[in-house]
């Protein structure tokens, strides 16, 4: 179980004391599970201007929390009902704060590469790929950021930019491959559900 952050929301310059801070404490966000209409949702450009708001800040703060959370490698803002063309992709030592992202270029073929999902919980698929990619994006200081990226770091960027496409990953692979992946996974869970019994 991970514990509670706290975080400075802003100063309170009216206070008679200029160090006085207002703190409140960091929470994770509910995922929403498979079926939910927001992870069918195309979600429009964020407003880069909006991007040093101490809400939108904030917001973000709590984002990698939910990942880090649930212990996640990535975690769009749609997957936790928010209309935010963003996403966090990463692990607890390095993340990547990626605002109205894009793929450029992509490199040779695609492959297929393992991959679940915080919405799927338990559910695993071979899904196609690219393996380096050139990505463009701003991060959470609004610095517009263009780079290439390979391995693990361009497989969650493209799942994750799926989600704010309004496509999830259960979409990329055959009916059959899919009927067999869900059998594992109600395996799995039962298995999880008998353990904890």
């Amino acid at each position: 179980m991970i514990e509670d952050e706290y975080i400075v929301l802003n100063t309170d310059k009216t206070a008679k004391s200029p160090t006085r801070i207002t703190e409140e404490k960091i929470t994770q966000f509910q995922i929403l599970p498979e079926g939910n209409v927001a992870l069918n949702t195309v979600i429009e450009e964020f407003d880069i201007t909006q991007i040093s708001q101490p809400e939108i800040q904030t917001f973000i703060k709590r984002l990698k929390f939910t990942m880090k959370h649930y212990q996640g490698l990535g975690l769009s803002a749609n997957q936790c009902g928010y209309k935010f063309r963003m996403f966090i992709i990463g692990t607890d030592s390095f993340q990547m704060t990626c605002i109205n992202p894009k793929i450029i270029e992509t490199f040779g073929e695609m492959k297929p590469l393992r991959e679940g999902c915080l919405s799927y919980p338990a559910l695993f698929l071979n899904v196609p790929r690219y393996e380096n990619i050139r990505v463009e994006y701003y991060d959470e200081d609004t610095q517009k950021r263009d780079l290439s990226i390979n391995g693990l770091t361009a497989q969650c960027f493209q799942h994750e930019l799926e989600h704010l496409n309004g496509k999830t990953f259960t979409e990329n692979i055959k009916p059959l491959a899919l009927l067999m992946a869900r059998k594992r996974q109600k395996n799995t869970i039962k298995k999880i559900i008998r353990s904890t019994k």
